[in-house]
């Protein structure tokens, strides 16, 4: 067993692809999280609470490590980014020194080399100073753009802006970038554990190809076969924007977004590269494997979302095991459906849309795909012995049988009356199948 390692920001994008690393190279991790998991762990992770504005239970954590990997950060401009990503490195800072840490990955951003600054990456120019002034052996890593298939982040923001009638563009669109794929970043880092040379210095992490905002769009509207339009918003009303929608949870736009769009930062990778062996995937390949990523997920949640509503016809609590869902898609792929499209995810959040679907479909389009579909669910469910329970009430009163059968008819007829009311629409007929 190698030495331990502890993780900041362990359960986010960067953090999740760096544990699983970790644990691949042979280390021994201490996952910091602020709400531990109540899930099976996996093996040679240890999950610590902690948060980044409490110093003592940093201390705590951090017990044991031989150096630590800090990701952790407020990265939307939110009201505790100078408690969190400032005065949170303070404390990190404290925190090694007590626990004799050797050696810190301080995971950066090319914002810091912004002319103008949002609070994003103001508060991480200063935790940089922190770390770097400490003391303590430490190494500052300044990513590009990271992508994965996490929903989050700017590629997510990015298939969710391909969705509209045009693309907003911030500003030019001309700012340039290195995206870089999760999975190769996380690399990079933990190859840095084994230079501990390369303490004091700073470097700029990314992939080798420099792509436009523009190109950034084109390259996702190609890979999802979209054909659109791109519309340039001005940065005076971006940052107008951002400002009348600072109040919500999750903001479509930040200061820091359009400051970082705004101003192009020159950059050059191939140092960090050279020095820890890690070749990035091109940008195309990294989002043809998100594109065939994203569509499995949605193919998986369409299969486990139509076994839902049919199960749950009968009872309320029914979850489908990922066997039922096996068989589904093993179904759709002998009737050579694997091309359709999957029916949104919208459908599976709003029950009563699914329901106006079936009622509506079933009573003028009784042999379209998603009718197909819907029987291919309840032939499975049917032939599954978890079904039987449910199918055959031998326990249940008459009584209780008919009151069933008299809400399903009420629900059946809202649902009719529901589904011609949305005929007219288009997702509806795309998702019938039409």
């Amino acid at each position: 067993m190698k030495q331990t390692i502890a993780v900041t920001g362990s359960n986010g994008m960067i953090g999740t692809a760096v544990v699983k690393q970790l644990q691949g190279a042979g280390f021994r991790v201490i996952a910091l999280v602020r709400t531990l998991p109540g899930n099976s762990l996996p093996e040679n992770v240890e999950y610590r609470k902690a948060d980044m504005r409490d110093g003592i239970a940093l201390t705590k954590a951090l017990a044991g490590a031989a150096a630590v990997i800090h990701l952790a950060a407020r990265k939307s401009d939110e009201k505790d980014s100078k408690a969190i990503n400032v005065e949170g490195a303070g404390n990190l800072v404290a925190a090694c020194k007590a626990n004799g840490v050797q050696l810190i990955i301080n995971i950066s951003t090319q914002s810091v080399r912004l002319t103008r600054k949002g609070v994003y990456a103001s508060t991480k120019a200063q935790a940089d100073q922190i770390v770097q002034s400490s003391g303590i052996p430490s190494i500052t890593l300044l990513p590009s753009v990271v992508y994965s298939d996490d929903q989050s982040g700017i590629f997510q923001s990015l298939f969710s802006f391909t969705n509209l009638p045009v693309v907003p563009v911030i500003g030019s669109g001309e700012a340039a970038y290195h995206p870089i794929h999760v999975d190769d970043l996380a690399a990079i880092i933990v190859r840095c554990l084994e230079h501990a040379e390369l303490a004091g210095q700073s470097f700029d992490v990314g992939g080798r190809e420099a792509w436009t905002f523009n190109q950034l769009v084109d390259a996702v509207l190609v890979v999802r076969g979209l054909h659109k339009d791109k519309i340039h918003l001005p940065i005076w009303l971006c940052l107008c924007l951002a400002f009348a929608t600072r109040w919500m949870p999750k903001p479509p736009l930040s200061r820091s977004n359009v400051l970082g769009a705004a101003e192009d930062i020159p950059m050059n990778p191939d140092s960090i590269l050279q020095i820890t062996g890690v070749e990035p995937r091109p940008l195309t390949k990294g989002l043809q494997e998100i594109a065939a990523s994203r569509q499995e997920r949605e193919k998986h949640n369409e299969a486990a979302g139509l076994l839902r509503y049919i199960g749950q016809s009968f009872d309320r609590t029914f979850q489908p095991s990922n066997t039922l869902t096996r068989r589904f898609l093993a179904a759709l792929a002998t009737h050579q459906w694997n091309d359709v499209r999957p029916l949104d995810v919208s459908l599976f959040k709003k029950p009563s849309r699914l329901r106006a679907l079936d009622s509506w479909t079933r009573l003028r389009h009784p042999g379209c795909i998603f009718q197909q579909k819907l029987l291919i669910a309840a032939a499975i469910l049917e032939c599954d012995p978890v079904s039987a329970d449910w199918l055959l009430p031998a326990t249940q009163s008459k009584g209780h049988i008919v009151w069933t059968c008299v809400i399903a008819t009420i629900e059946a007829a809202a649902s009719t009356v529901s589904g011609l009311l949305q005929s007219r629409s288009p997702s509806f007929k795309r998702n019938a199948g039409l």
